[in-house]
């Protein structure tokens, strides 16, 4: 129950973090979020995947594949699949890719390490992408957005005091609020995986208010995102109506600013488990089913997203 909870909005925490370093990606930043925050529709999305895709087989035929200007193309249409939650063409162009970053070394390494660390983070295989995020530490040394990365993987695997450690260097490094919305949510997360919501509370709602001075009420899908944690938490804390508001406002944002994305089927999934759990079974089902058909579309297929295992008794 508790730990499935903390999974289902642990990865939207991360993603957070990714989103709001993301917008530096196609300047000069040497690290950079693995995706977009996804505020545009999600066919201009694919629309923009289309373009990337149409712009890299140009440039593969006019540089080669190995050229830096082909690798610069492969990098940033991954960003966009790792948004998208294609994660097997990711990692077969992020294999292509490898030999020649590693052999060049510079930024083009650094974003191919990086987007591996959160390829595999997606796929929930939490202790290679530490590896991943590790080595890029060692490339980079001391960076926000990093720091709250390994504290995100090593809340995934358990180690809260190390969790606790990297949230605290990269709240210390970054001033934007979007990342520092991602740090709070992040150290929400970890006390409430410490079995104390009512500490953790507090900082999820805090990342909430940032969201939306920032953004608005419902401008960023960062806003859903801190929608689920803080429902989550209610949850919980057995406040199943404030948890249901929460959620609610989550799924109505996910839709606005993602479309039909994982985070939606996520989302949809925690709403139709709360309806059951308050025996609002006729609304529950179909939001369910939803949230089933668009869960089998992404990479990384976890039932336990959408049916909790004291739900399939």
């Amino acid at each position: 129950g508790e730990e499935l909870r903390g999974r289902e909005y642990e990865e939207a925490a991360a993603d957070a973090a990714a989103a709001a370093d993301a917008a530096k990606d196609d300047a000069d930043s040497e690290v950079s979020g693995s995706d977009k925050d996804g505020d545009s529709d999600a066919e201009e999305e694919l629309r923009r995947e289309a373009d990337l895709k149409r712009k890299l087989a140009q440039c593969r035929v006019k540089n080669g594949n190995e050229h830096p200007k082909t690798v610069a193309r492969i990098l940033k249409l991954v960003s966009c699949l790792i948004g998208e939650y294609k994660l097997n063409e990711t990692q077969e162009l992020l294999d292509e890719i490898l030999p020649v970053c590693k052999r060049e070394g510079g930024t083009h390494y650094i974003k191919c390490i990086q987007n591996r660390a959160f390829c595999l983070f997606k796929q929930y295989r939490f202790r290679e992408a530490l590896e991943m995020f590790e080595q890029q530490e060692a490339l980079v040394g001391p960076h926000g957005a990093l720091y709250e990365n390994l504290a995100h993987t090593h809340n995934s695997l358990g180690d809260y005091e190390k969790a606790e450690e990297y949230f605290s260097k990269a709240m210390d490094l970054v001033s934007d609020a979007g990342k520092k919305g991602g740090i709070l949510l992040g150290m929400g997360l970890v006390n409430e995986r410490k079995g104390s919501p009512s500490s953790a509370l507090p900082f999820l709602e805090r990342a909430l208010a940032l969201y939306k001075e920032t953004y608005g009420e419902d401008g960023s899908s960062l806003i859903a995102k801190a929608h689920m944690s803080v429902g989550q938490c209610h949850e919980t804390m057995k406040n199943l109506a404030a948890a249901t508001d929460h959620i609610r406002c989550a799924v109505r944002i996910f839709r606005k600013t993602v479309g039909d994305s994982p985070l939606t089927a996520n989302a949809l999934g925690v709403l139709g488990r709360l309806l059951l759990d308050q025996n609002e079974r006729q609304e529950a089902e179909p939001v369910i089913l939803q949230a089933l058909e668009l869960e089998v579309s992404k990479d990384a297929f976890h039932p336990d997203t959408v049916i909790t295992p004291q739900q399939q008794n």
